[in-house]
Order: C-alpha cells, then sequence, then structure tokens
C-alpha cells in the first residue's frame, strides 16, 4: 500500500524539479497536504547541485527545462551513483512515431513517468516510490 495519505507514515522529503514556478506551486501545495517536507529547484543545473547537497526520498522532475533538461539529469544523476526515486511529470511528447518522455525516462532509469497536467492523484501516485 502507498505510503501516503493525509498524513504520510513518516517525514518524507521531496526535491521538485520544475522551470515553471505556478507549475513548481501546485505540486508544493499538493505535497504539503499529504504531510512532505519538500526542496525547490528551478532547472536541471540547480537540481544536480542539491541532489549533492542532501538526501531526498523521492525527486519530482519535469523534462523540458533550461540549464540541464530532466532527462540529463535523471542520467547524471544515475551515473553517480544516485539510487534515489525518481518520477518524471511531463507534458512533452517526443514525436508522433517515438515514446513519451516518460516513456523514455522510464527506460533510462526513472521510476515512472507521469504525463502532465498535474492532478493531486498524481502526486498520490509518485508520492507512493518514495523512499
Amino acid at each position: 500500500m502507498p505510503k501516503c495519505g493525509k498524513f504520510l507514515n513518516d517525514m518524507t522529503h521531496v526535491l521538485i524539479v520544475d522551470d515553471d514556478e505556478l507549475s513548481r506551486k501546485i505540486i508544493l501545495n499538493m505535497l504539503e497536504e499529504m504531510g512532505a517536507t519538500y526542496t525547490e529547484a528551478f532547472d536541471g543545473e540547480d537540481a544536480l547541485l542539491k541532489l549533492e547537497a542532501e538526501k531526498f526520498d523521492l525527486v519530482i522532475l519535469d523534462v523540458l527545462m533550461p540549464n540541464e533538461d530532466g532527462i540529463g539529469v535523471l542520467l547524471k544523476a544515475r551515473n553517480k551513483g544516485l539510487e534515489t526515486p525518481i518520477v518524471v511529470m511531463t507534458g512533452a511528447t517526443m514525436g508522433d512515431n517515438g515514446p513519451s518522455y516518460s516513456e523514455y525516462a522510464e527506460r533510462l532509469g526513472a521510476k515512472k513517468g507521469l504525463v502532465k497536467p498535474i492532478t493531486f492523484e498524481k502526486i498520490k501516485q509518485a508520492l507512493s516510490y518514495a523512499a
């Protein structure tokens, strides 16, 4: 059973990475309501710095961002041996014939790829992957 609801069993600490401030705020409000703590990163470069400096139970990661996209963050985190679960959330696609960015991220080691728009249920699902 996923460890989320109105109150989490333990204090889950999440890194939320999205260059869109409104998207970050929506996710952060949902995380607060579920009892999680969080740290914000505004792009991939900022996310990599925070992943090196702090331990997280989960990363919720956008794909299309400046300075380092989400796929780059995922690959660099895995190459550095970081095993923190990463859930990718994106509305972007790779074209008509290719996989979605969410599917591609899963192939590269993301725990789950979720498609935007952001909903309470999707954030709840993401939290179920927290370490």
